[in-house]
């Protein structure tokens, strides 16, 4: 993993604690995938950011509630509604 980038490589570890969180690409699945469970798989913007802050435990940004928006629509077109199929 490391320093994101742009990150001078020593001496600012504190700073870095003040970064927003950003949901992992395995987390961006979970929720997917958790929506896509629900008999009333619904994903807009309000029941992602619930999604998000059941499994983080934190409050969704606007981009990760963007990224698991578009994971959804992209693999429910391509999949036939599997939200997250098995990576080969």
């Amino acid at each position: 993993m490391g320093y994101p980038i742009g990150a001078p490589p020593n001496g600012y570890v504190p700073l870095l604690a003040l970064l927003p969180r950003r949901l992992t690409e395995a987390e961006v699945r979970q929720v997917a995938d958790e929506i896509g469970r629900r008999s009333s798989a619904s994903n807009t913007p309000n029941d992602i950011a619930v999604s998000i802050t059941r499994i983080t435990d934190a409050l969704p940004s606007e981009e990760d509630i963007a990224r698991v928006k578009h994971h959804l629509e992209t693999h429910q077109q391509t999949n036939g509604g599997d939200v997250s199929p098995e990576l080969s």
